[in-house]
């Protein structure tokens, strides 16, 4: 039985981004969603990836998508609970 990879999604593109590219680089993982609220700042780093990730600038929103398996959290300190809680 092939092993299927765990969709992460990051949120966060500062602390999440050196983060993500170790979790492309894994043969059992995929970055499959990216959340911050500068878009610009998703679209650079999904440009670094092998896969095209989903894209959200609502942490909420993106915590109900059915297709991730697991969130990395990469936002400032006080952030991590609210977003934690969440997820």
């Amino acid at each position: 039985m092939a092993k299927s990879k765990v969709r992460v999604a990051i949120v966060g593109m500062g602390i999440g981004k050196p983060n993500g590219r170790a979790i492309a680089a894994n043969q059992n993982g995929e970055v499959a969603a990216l959340c911050d609220l500068d878009t610009a700042r998703m679209d650079e780093f999904a440009a670094e990836l092998p896969t095209d990730p989903k894209r959200y600038t609502d942490y909420m929103k993106l915590c109900k998508d059915p297709d991730i398996d697991a969130i990395f959290v990469g936002t400032p300190n006080q952030l991590h609970v609210p977003i934690a809680m969440e997820a």
